[in-house]
């Protein structure tokens, strides 16, 4: 609460958690000895007289957090402070990300760095957050695969703890910027939406009243893999006729000739990520033929949201990631899917530091597991 509305007063705080005054003058007692919040006197206002207001607000140094982002466009390390604020980053510039043990070491190996850099008291690190690229099981704390990375299923959130020594939560990268963006300030009644990430391959999350769908295998959303009537290419995944063939990255890098159609060699490349980001800059400069592959993509991908909204039913439906965000690719989508949806299509600019730093945060810090006696100081 007081992440989205700071300086709230007591009673004011009473009101809105349906709390009575002595309950919440006990409870932000405890949070202002540990450090978590603060007091903060104020004027009151012109029509009233008496004593100054003393409200409430969190203390970005009351507890920190680290934040992991592993895929083969992106991996880099950071931390934020309580109120998200990013601290420290450092990205890892791995060539090769096949081993899942030597990310996890390197990862790890930086985050110690940036903490010992930025003198963060340990006790106050409350936990790391993962974005990852491939389904997780939340429950399990494992990641089930990720193609993006060449990895099989890999126990990703206990291999970080014993490394670190501190609570480690993973989640889908789709699914932790749709969350990142239901719990972001200027987002505060989304609750049936759907975020598109269309990378090297095309991810997706689906929200319903409030609740992401993950199936039975954590795979919902996984709009990469509709088959299209369209392609007759194989898939990386080893069907034939999947989205993926017609608008992901590498469908895109196909077409502009910069690698090769061969797709016996599944696992994604860090070397592809650059030169996707290199076809967006082209086509944003105006090379007509990059424009153009880029938003038949889209279209491809629009034409794919109108099966996934027919039986999920968002409100609205985000568009991620470097090439989601592009205008030539995103106007393609729009073109195809707004032919007969009124559903809106945003650009969301949730970042992936904002979404892992999200995850980490709700996970230990605004959770109701939160243990505040680690915290309080004699």
């Amino acid at each position: 609460m007081l992440q989205r509305t700071p300086d709230l007063a007591r009673n004011e705080i009473a009101r809105l958690c349906n709390l009575t005054e002595p309950a919440v003058s006990r409870i932000t007692r405890e949070l202002v000895d540990a450090q978590i919040i603060e007091e903060v006197e104020s004027d009151p206002a012109p029509s009233r007289r008496g004593r100054p207001v003393i409200g409430l607000r969190l203390r970005g140094d009351g507890a920190y957090v680290a934040a992991i982002n592993l895929s083969a466009d992106s991996q880099w390390v950071c931390i934020a402070n309580l109120k998200g604020e990013l601290i420290a980053k450092h990205s890892l510039s791995l060539k090769d990300v096949a081993n899942p043990i030597t990310v996890v070491t390197c990862a790890a190996n930086e985050i110690k760095k940036l903490i010992q850099a930025s003198e963060i008291p340990l006790p106050r690190l409350a936990g790391v957050g993962v974005s990852v690229a491939g389904p997780v099981d939340t429950n399990e704390g494992m990641l089930l695969e990720s193609p993006n990375l060449g990895w099989p299923t890999v126990p990703l959130a206990s291999m970080i703890e014993t490394v670190l020594n501190i609570p480690a939560k993973i989640e889908s990268r789709p699914i932790a910027l749709l969350l990142a963006e239901k719990y972001s300030l200027k987002n505060q009644k989304i609750d049936n939406a759907a975020l598109i990430l269309p990378t090297l391959g095309i991810g997706g999350a689906i929200m319903t009243d409030g609740r992401i769908l993950r199936g039975q295998s954590y795979r919902a959303g996984q709009i990469g893999h509709l088959t299209m009537s369209e392609s007759t290419l194989v898939c990386t995944c080893g069907k034939i006729g999947c989205l993926d063939t017609l608008a992901s990255g590498h469908a895109i890098l196909e077409q502009l000739n910069v690698i090769s159609r061969d797709r016996r060699k599944p696992r994604h490349q860090v070397e592809h990520a650059k030169l996707l980001e290199e076809a967006i800059a082209l086509a944003k400069t105006g090379n007509d033929n990059a424009i153009q592959i880029l938003f038949a993509a889209g279209q491809h991908l629009g034409k794919a949201l109108k099966s996934l909204t027919t039986v999920s039913d968002p409100e609205i439906i985000f568009l991620a990631g470097q090439l989601g965000r592009s205008e030539s690719y995103s106007m393609g989508v729009r073109k195809s899917f707004s032919e007969n949806s009124a559903i809106p299509i945003l650009s969301s600019k949730m970042t992936y530091e904002e979404a892992a730093v999200s995850l980490a945060l709700r996970a230990f810090i605004y959770s109701p597991k939160f243990d505040i006696s680690g915290y309080l100081t004699d």
